[in-house]
This record gives structure tokens, C-alpha cells and sequence, in this order.
């Protein structure tokens, strides 16, 4: 049990911040969805790999808090457990900035958008995985994708022509 909790807790953390962006919630959910795993161990597909089992389960519980506390979002500063960058200040605090931009206008999407969004740009699941997970056909996590990365670049102009644009996912 341990070895597995130590071999996912990163991912399930990472998944679980991503999608609350509230370091404590998100590990509120960490810890509740490995409990829900050992509880459940007997109920898990054998043909479906363990990490993809516990991101169903983290995406899952993160729903109910939605549901339970009406999307309640906060938006901190950070999450003091990722690692700080070793850029100069000043180019820290632009990086934050933008940052938080970016997160404020992920809380703006549709939830399904921002799921599918986080999932396959930041989480590099494909399209078969988001379909598994979330329970929409390959075709419908495609154009939720497509949509949230028009809705971002809507929301987002003063990052329409920036190098971190271009790099970032393709919208055609």
C-alpha cells in the first residue's frame, strides 16, 4: 500500500491542485482518494492501469466538492509545495502574474472544458484516456478541447501573440 501511494502521490496531488487550485484542498482530495482506493481495491478493472484508476477517482471526488461547496474556487498564490522557479525576481513576479491570469481564466471556463483542458495540455492525457476518465466519447474531449483553448485565447489577448502562446496547444 505504501509504495503505491508513493509511486502516485505526486500525480494524484498535481491532478487534484490543478483542477481546485487550493493547495490544502488538494490535498484534502490526495488523502481522500487514496482512501477510497484501499476501500475499493477489489472494484478496480484489471485491464486499466492503476494511475488512470486513481485519476478517475481524484476527478471524481473533486466533482462531489464542487457539488457540495457550489464551485466555490479560491485563488491563492501559489502552491507552496511545487518548487519555486530560479528566475530573478522580476521576471518571478511577471511569471505569477501571468499565473494567476491563466488561472483566473481557467475558472472561467465550463467545467467540462477545463477538465478536458487540464487533463489533456497539463495532465498529457490522450484523447482515449479523457474519454475513459470522464465518460464522453473521444470525439466530444476533442472539441471541448478545441473549445477551451478558443474560450482561453478569448479570455487571454494580452497572451494572444506571446512565445508562451505559440508554444502552448494547438487549437485547429
Amino acid at each position: 500500500m505504501r509504495q503505491i501511494v508513493e509511486r502516485h502521490q505526486d500525480h494524484v496531488y498535481r491532478l487534484a491542485y490543478r483542477l481546485v487550485s487550493d493547495a490544502e484542498a488538494a490535498r484534502d482530495i490526495a488523502q481522500d482518494t487514496f482512501l477510497k482506493a484501499f476501500e475499493n481495491l477489489g472494484g478496480m478493472n484489471n485491464g486499466r492501469a492503476l494511475s488512470q484508476w486513481l485519476s478517475q477517482i481524484t476527478v471524481n471526488l473533486v466533482r462531489d466538492r464542487w457539488r457540495t461547496r457550489k464551485k466555490t474556487v479560491c485563488l491563492d498564490e501559489g502552491d507552496p509545495d511545487l518548487p519555486r522557479s530560479r528566475l530573478n525576481p522580476l521576471q518571478d513576479v511577471e511569471l505569477q502574474e501571468m499565473g494567476e491570469h491563466i488561472q483566473a481564466a481557467l475558472m472561467e471556463l465550463p467545467r467540462a472544458y477545463r477538465e478536458v483542458f487540464l487533463l489533456k495540455y497539463v495532465e498529457e492525457m490522450s484523447y482515449e484516456e479523457i474519454s475513459d476518465l470522464l465518460g464522453v466519447s473521444v470525439p466530444a474531449a476533442k472539441v471541448q478541447a478545441h473549445r477551451a483553448c478558443k474560450m482561453l485565447r478569448r479570455l487571454l489577448p494580452e497572451y494572444e501573440n506571446s512565445e508562451e502562446m505559440r508554444d502552448g496547444p494547438e487549437t485547429r
